[in-house]
């Protein structure tokens, strides 16, 4: 199993010289394994906050100061476009995306790549870029019409 979960790793990764544009769209995506993978992160990390159907009304929303964005209208907020490239960069979290505000949101690419301590820091970097493309090819298919 684990081994298996190796291979899709490095097969991501190495897909993960495209954009994340490309590599997002919910045609090439939908009940794929990326998209399977994604849909199981999202639920994991962040349905918490944005709510099970990325809406914004998660069990904690109501806590938080800031309300959590409704992610199904990312690309209606952005004319039109799915922008892929920058909801990579703020789910990482490691790179500053100025238009975001106050670092609110949890840095999901140091806390992906800290969950296997023991790997190089290669693998660790590898398995972080594929579970971010995978959360942001997952977004991309819940996008409202």
């Amino acid at each position: 199993m684990m081994r298996g979960y190796f291979a899709v790793l490095w097969v991501l990764w190495l897909g993960g010289a495209a954009p994340a544009a490309e590599m997002a769209t919910p045609e090439a995506s939908a009940g794929g394994l990326e998209h399977q993978l994604g849909a199981a992160d999202f639920r994991i990390y962040c349905a918490t906050c944005h709510g099970i159907d990325g809406k914004g009304q998660g069990p904690v929303a109501e806590f938080m100061v800031l309300p959590p964005r409704d992610l199904t209208q990312l690309a209606k907020r952005a004319g039109g476009k799915f922008p892929a490239d920058l909801i990579a960069r703020v789910i990482d979290g490691r790179a500053e995306v100025q238009a975001h505000g106050p670092r609110d949101m949890p840095v999901w690419g140091d806390y992906f790549a800290a969950e296997k301590p023991s790997a190089s820091q290669t693998l660790k970097e590898a398995d972080a870029r594929a579970r971010i493309l995978a959360l942001v090819a997952y977004l991309g298919s819940i996008q409202a019409q």
